[in-house]
């Protein structure tokens, strides 16, 4: 349908975003011009719009400089699609080049309930899909944990979905999960041949653990003689559990990164403060994120398993900027973050925020 442009806009080309890059320079309308839409996006938030509409000819413009009166009368007409959210320009506080570089060349391997294989915003190759749990589903992510948290840390839509934070680092999926959420010691163990492996093959490792386990000796000196280029980053725990004495294992020990995860209610109902365990909090409330079934499935998650992704994927954009790779270390990731946070990013009608602990 058509509609009238009330205010000079640019055309962006890619996605709708304003983004320096994101526009010619030579696309634009100017007021009065007619322009033909074709469908409704949900895009990145503009002077309190995130409405976007997609050109009939192809680019989007933002909603705010549209006469939208005729548009709200033949809404039946367009066809909403689901909203595109790009972690990756919404996180704040984060140098430009930890931004700009995506993450490429970094691999991160979510030991999950495993990634969704036909997912449209999730790309992982063919070899790097690892089953130790050997369900009879296989690699497959039937609970679908895994592929909330491949989602924020690596999604690349090509158009509306999710964008991750690092979305061009490399995914590596160890289905140590079960199909219902439960870790187990051995899929853990059973992973050590591979993990060896990749360390061996690669400057630096991260592995996303957006879970806990039950504490055994084997499982105590797997994770503390964990190779010295792997960066583990573990959830801690939520909301109360975060102001005990202990939080969950493995996030408890010191080569470890520690997330946790409160919601802003009890957050502005406990007055104590966080375990010092914890390296980082996320204080908020639910993220948008890939889920299955496929193809393009979304839903909205909160807790620390999403706290601990956004974390791993702030880290993968850090890693990727740096050129010598080889002696990056636990401590040398916490100091480098720690230089930087609060790290503010927006969410859907709201911010992320993510709080050092320790200074």
């Amino acid at each position: 349908m058509k509609a009238r442009v009330i205010v000079p806009l640019n055309i962006r080309t890619g996605n709708p975003e304003i983004l320096p890059d994101n526009n010619t320079g030579d696309k634009y309308y100017n007021e009065g011009e007619t322009i033909d839409i074709s469908e409704i996006i949900i895009g990145e938030k503009y002077k309190d719009n995130s409405i976007w509409y997609k050109l009939l000819n192809g680019g989007f413009v933002w909603s705010g400089g549209v006469d939208d009166t005729d548009i709200k009368l033949h809404l039946k007409e367009l066809t909403p699609l689901i909203p595109r959210f790009n972690y990756n320009q919404l996180i704040k506080n984060i140098p430009d080049n930890w931004r700009k570089s995506g993450g490429k060349g970094v691999k991160v391997i979510i030991m999950d309930t495993g990634i969704i294989k036909e997912h449209n915003d999730l790309k992982v190759a063919e070899e790097n899909y690892f089953d130790y749990y050997l369900s009879p589903p296989g690699i497959f992510d039937i609970k679908g944990h895994g592929t909330q948290v491949a989602g924020i840390i690596a999604g690349n839509t090509t158009l509306n979905g999710i964008k991750g934070i690092a979305p061009l680092c490399e995914l590596i999926s160890f289905k140590t999960v079960s199909d219902t959420g439960s870790p187990a010691k051995t899929s853990i163990l059973n992973s050590t041949n591979q993990l060896q492996k990749l360390s061996n093959e690669n400057d630096i490792l991260i592995i996303n653990g957006s879970f806990s386990l039950n504490k055994s000796e084997e499982l105590d000196l797997w994770f503390q003689n964990l190779p010295t280029n792997i960066i583990y980053i573990s959830a801690g725990g939520n909301n109360d559990l975060l102001f005990s004495d202990t939080i969950l294992f493995p996030a408890n020990l010191r080569n470890i990164i520690a997330v946790g995860f409160i919601n802003n209610k009890e957050y502005g109902e406990i007055k104590k403060p966080f375990n010092k365990s914890l390296d980082y909090v996320y204080i908020g409330d639910s993220l948008l994120s890939t889920t299955v079934p496929p193809p393009n499935n979304y839903e909205s998650f909160s807790r620390t398993s999403m706290a601990t992704a956004i974390v791993t994927g702030i880290v993968a954009l850090m890693i990727s900027s740096i050129e010598d790779k080889r002696q990056i270390k636990v401590e040398d990731i916490k100091r480098m973050l720690n230089a930087n946070f609060p790290l503010v990013g927006i969410k859907p009608n709201d911010f992320i925020t993510i709080y050092k602990i320790n200074e």
